[in-house]
């Protein structure tokens, strides 16, 4: 063992020295493999990847010596050329859009690939955070996602196949009337996506507590399909009324007990009916917008998402978010438009919510005057046998 010692002090002694000559006499760089608690097959990885390393192309931090060369490039192409008097800025802009359009993207074009293969999102890259590979230029969206880059291009970029695009987001935007719903589903049909409205999404979310969607002034509930009223029917609305009516005398015992909403409830039944902002970390923990884009179904298959965003604070969450939509539609309508479509429509609910009152409301009646004719009949029959029964006994006596 003591030997040993003295052989391991010596080549540590004398590497340095060996270091700087094989750096400094031949084209190589010494590549050192710590072998402590490894096994031969993970020392013969290490030593196989580090081997490998030296042979592939790397990336780097697009700096100041890339911005020269592309200068210099740009300077050769000019050469030759007619020159035409530009001054100052004008100069200045001109020579940035050139160096842009000569400088050749990578597969991803002007995203980020890092959040594209970790995400399936189409973020726009920031040109001021490049890096270079294969003598192309990525952008990227933050310098943490470059840093990712630079240690493993070959994990972001096109291989043998070609990358694939993330599926197809649509935000459905416009004014109550312009008929998003109807669009937005026809939509979603032909496009073999899904189809997510905002708003129905918020009212499941509280349904369970408000037992009815939450309106905002001015909106009409859905009309349901009419019922027909049986007898049965008839009578357990009468018993309820004469119940009510009962209990009303008594209120303080029979009152119900207020249904309590959690803080997130509480703005999400704001936002529905008076369109109070909603905070951002109700759409994302409470909400999960983010869902959308990273989970599964809709990750993989794409969706058409209507009414969001509808403030601007919502705008800023799905940019802070790198939440971003392949396009956005807007439905234009003008006010007398929306006037003709939707009008009528509310006038004929109007009526038959009025008839069904109406004819529920005979229907009761009928009954109450049919019950009140059963009764007096009855207590008629049983005036007279009661009379009948005195005179039987009357002459008996």
């Amino acid at each position: 063992m003591e030997a040993y010692k003295v052989l391991k002090n010596e080549f540590e002694k004398n590497w340095p020295a060996i270091n700087s000559a094989i750096a400094n006499g031949l084209p190589i760089e010494p590549k050192i493999i710590q072998i402590a608690d490894q096994t031969c097959d993970d020392i013969l990885d290490k030593t196989t990847k580090e081997i490998e390393t030296q042979f592939t192309y790397k990336a780097w931090e697009f700096a100041g010596v890339d911005m020269d060369e592309e200068e210099e490039d740009i300077e050769n192409d000019q050469d030759g050329e007619d020159e035409v008097g530009t001054v100052g800025g004008e100069e200045e802009e001109e020579e940035d859009v050139l160096k842009k359009k000569k400088r050749p993207l990578g597969d991803t074009s002007h995203y980020c690939p890092v959040e594209l293969k970790r995400n399936g999102v189409l973020f726009p890259g920031n040109s001021e955070i490049a890096a270079k590979y294969r003598e192309k230029t990525y952008y990227l969206s933050s310098a943490e996602a470059r840093e990712d880059f630079i240690a493993d291009p070959k994990d972001f970029v096109a291989g043998s196949k070609c990358l694939e695009p993330p599926p197809l987001r649509i935000l459905l935007l416009g004014p109550r009337g312009a008929g998003k719903t109807i669009f937005g589903k026809e939509l979603s049909k032909e496009l073999g996506i899904f189809y997510i409205s905002f708003m129905d999404r918020l009212q499941e979310l509280v349904l369970a507590k408000t037992k009815k969607p939450i309106l905002k002034a001015g909106e009409d509930e859905e009309l349901e399909e009419e019922k027909t009223l049986t007898e049965d029917d008839i009578s357990a609305i009468i018993a309820a009324e004469a119940k009510l009516a009962e209990s009303d005398a008594n209120k303080s015992e029979n009152e119900e007990i207020p249904v309590e909403f959690t803080e997130d409830e509480e703005a999400v039944k704001n936002y529905l009916a008076e369109d109070e902002p909603l905070h951002q970390d109700v759409l994302e923990a409470f909400i999960k917008i983010g869902d959308w884009w990273h989970q599964e179904p809709y990750k993989s298959s794409g969706f058409v998402l209507e009414a969001f965003p509808h403030l601007r604070d919502e705008v800023s969450f799905l940019q802070s978010n790198g939440l971003y939509p392949d396009c956005a539609v807007v439905l234009n309508i003008e006010e007398e438009d929306v006037i003709k479509r939707l009008m009528p429509a509310r006038i004929k609910l109007w009526r038959t919510k009025r008839d069904r009152k109406l004819r529920k409301k005979n229907m009761i009646k009928e009954r109450k005057a049919a019950d009140r004719a059963k009764a007096m009949d009855k207590r008629r029959e049983e005036i007279l046998a009661e009379r009948e029964a005195r005179k039987e006994e009357r002459i008996r006596r």
